[in-house]
């Protein structure tokens, strides 16, 4: 008997189905894959400003907080100018002992001063504005170099300047950039005191960038007049305290200060 021959396997055509079902998974996977991507951007990117909106909303509560405090402690100021000391030593002493940075200056002044109803205590005075420069105060810097400078901080009953202690603690507040302690520096350099000795150079270099700084800051309007500092300074003052120190200088120093 003749024997039929068996019909083709249907193998090749059911592989040949599988790569459409392959690129579909793989397409599909892929989508996944971008999808994820896309999710953990756009979560990212919401976390970002969040945490920008957050810090934005955290400084302005600090400066509003900061602002307050300053009030709270200018406040007191001119109350104790006013006379009543008694009364503002108390406050004062609260909020500096709270950490308040600017109220442990104005009880360094009032202690180291006295009057108005404020025993003076010269070592508890200087002892709270060296604890505020030592957390940063410029302020307390510039009146620690007012006191030794003018002779308030001197032990005796009758004021003696000490103008090496004045030079430390402006020069610490010149190193901040602070255009008063620049001013207040060049100006005692330019005083030149027996202690220091005459140092015109030194004078002219910190009375320029003085007068620099406080040009740019009437420029700017970022200029302001602290009430606790009783110091002198404008651009003005330290360009014609410049122009005296000048004259003194040698060709040589003329040409190192340029």
């Amino acid at each position: 008997p003749r024997h039929r021959a068996a019909p083709p396997s249907p193998a090749p055509r059911a592989r040949l189905g599988i790569w459409p079902v392959l690129a579909l998974l793989v397409a599909s996977a892929v989508g996944v894959i971008v999808w994820t991507s896309q999710s953990r951007q756009q979560r990212t990117a919401e976390t970002q400003s969040r945490q920008q909106a957050d810090a934005q909303a955290q400084a302005v509560a600090d400066a509003r907080a900061e602002l307050a405090r300053r009030e709270r402690v200018d406040a007191l100021h001119q109350r104790w100018l006013r006379g009543d000391g008694a009364a503002v030593l108390g406050e004062a002493r609260t909020q500096a002992n709270a950490g308040d940075t600017r109220a442990r200056v104005l009880l360094g002044q009032m202690l180291l001063r006295g009057g108005a109803g404020v025993p003076r205590d010269r070592v508890a005075g200087l002892a709270a504005l060296e604890q505020a420069a030592q957390q940063g105060s410029v302020l307390a810097m510039l009146v620690l170099g007012h006191a030794y400078g003018t002779g308030i901080a001197s032990a005796g009953p009758r004021p003696e300047a000490q103008p090496e202690q004045a030079e430390h603690w402006y020069a610490r507040a010149a190193r901040t950039g602070d255009a008063r302690g620049l001013y207040a520096l060049g100006q005692l350099y330019a005083a030149a005191p027996p202690a220091l000795g005459p140092r015109p150079l030194a004078a002219h270099v910190a009375l320029d960038l003085a007068a620099r700084r406080m040009e740019a800051e009437a420029t700017t309007g970022t200029m302001e007049r602290d009430p606790l500092w009783t110091g002198e300074g404008s651009a003005t003052l330290a360009r014609y305290a410049l122009q005296r120190v000048a004259q003194q200088l040698s060709p040589a120093e003329r040409e190192q200060a340029r």
